[in-house]
């Protein structure tokens, strides 16, 4: 496509803190000018949105998850005794912490490979 002659044209419009940073990309990939750039970028990448929804809650509940385990470590040095429970506890706790971030990152793992535009 490199040597095609290009008779077609594209005008957006920006502002100019959005041409600067275009102009700082251009240069940073070492491209000749801005038209090839903003080719590349239109026609080679692929965007992929990924749902980030309940990660904040996630992160809460593996923070909550956290707290338990740290009390029962506490519990542990002052008294040097755990009883069979919270050992249990302990480990009930850290299999839902790596349940939960597996789930949520089976959940962003899912990427759809997408070869035309959609509307």
């Amino acid at each position: 496509m490199a040597n095609r002659k290009r008779n077609k044209r594209i005008v957006i419009q920006v502002t100019d803190e959005e041409r600067n940073l275009i102009l700082d990309r251009v240069k940073y990939f070492g491209f000749s000018d801005m038209s090839a750039y903003m080719r590349k970028m239109a026609i080679d990448v692929t965007v992929v949105n990924v749902n980030t929804d309940g990660l904040k809650e996630l992160a809460t509940q593996v923070s909550r998850i956290g707290n338990n385990i740290n009390q029962l470590v506490r519990l542990y040095h002052q008294d040097q005794n755990l009883s069979p429970y919270d050992v249990k506890q302990i480990i009930k706790n850290q299999q839902e912490i790596v349940s939960l971030i597996n789930l949520k990152y089976d959940e962003l793992s899912i990427v759809k490979n997408r070869s035309e535009v959609e509307d």
